[in-house]
């Protein structure tokens, strides 16, 4: 039988649980306390320092901790009882550096070779493309969970060199490189969180929408840029949460 092309629109997608985030900004601005607000929220915590939030917390420390806590989810994720509603991976930047530790592991091992001291020493760029492989391999594991799924990021501002213009400084994630561009194409909300003092007050705001300085962006332009935050985080977390089904 011949496939039968789409004649009906889709429309977009609100749902809440098909949504996946990314909040990049500096430490303590209050990136992990917001997404605690949610209902039935639970991280996979590769960093120490969430001691303050209440939620269901799955400790990984390393890439097998993670890989148990992954495989966990996924085996929940087929039996139907699935617990969260959301799922918050913080930080990103540590599954990276646990895929790191592994690809020089390796390297080292399978080389036997004493000049390997980063995985940039690894021959052919092997490590580089084992790095990549396994941080792609926790994406897209996180995309098939059947909840909302947000990933915290730490903030970098990078100096970008482009061919026939002058360098200009870039805020951005802090992860570079390719991986660094397959983050910001996995989120469907890149939510970048700036910070500044007004006396003894830390003044937030939320931007989505990308400019040559500032990485951000929200698919189908569903989250207002340049959203002020409020001193209550609960109430800023329900203000997201009323967008979206």
């Amino acid at each position: 039988m011949a496939y039968q092309l789409s004649t009906t629109k889709s429309g977009v997608s609100k749902k809440w649980c098909d949504q996946k985030f990314l909040m990049i900004g500096h430490s303590g601005i209050g990136k992990s306390t917001f997404w605690s607000f949610a209902e039935d929220v639970g991280y996979i915590e590769t960093e120490a320092g969430l001691n303050f939030i209440d939620a269901y917390k799955n400790p990984a420390r390393d890439w097998t901790e993670l890989s148990n806590v992954i495989g966990a989810l996924g085996l929940a994720a087929k039996s139907g009882n699935f617990p969260y509603k959301l799922l918050v991976l913080d930080t990103i930047d540590r599954v990276v550096d646990y895929a790191s530790d592994l690809a020089l592991a390796w390297g080292k091992n399978k080389f036997q070779s004493s000049d390997i001291k980063g995985i940039g020493d690894i021959p052919n760029g092997a490590g580089w493309d084992m790095r990549r492989a396994m941080s792609n391999k926790v994406l897209k594991a996180l995309e098939k969970m059947p909840c909302a799924v947000a990933i915290v990021g730490h903030l970098e501002t990078k100096k970008v060199e482009e061919q026939g213009s002058k360098p200009y400084d870039k805020n951005t994630i802090s992860i570079g490189g390719k991986i660094g561009g397959d983050i910001l194409s996995w989120s469907d909300h890149t939510l970048h969180i700036a910070g500044r003092m007004a006396g003894d007050s830390l003044k937030r705001t939320v931007y989505t929408k990308p400019t040559q300085s500032r990485e951000a962006k929200s698919r189908g332009g569903m989250i207002k840029d340049g959203w002020v935050w409020s001193e209550n985080d609960e109430d800023n977390f329900k203000q997201l949460r009323k967008l979206f089904d």
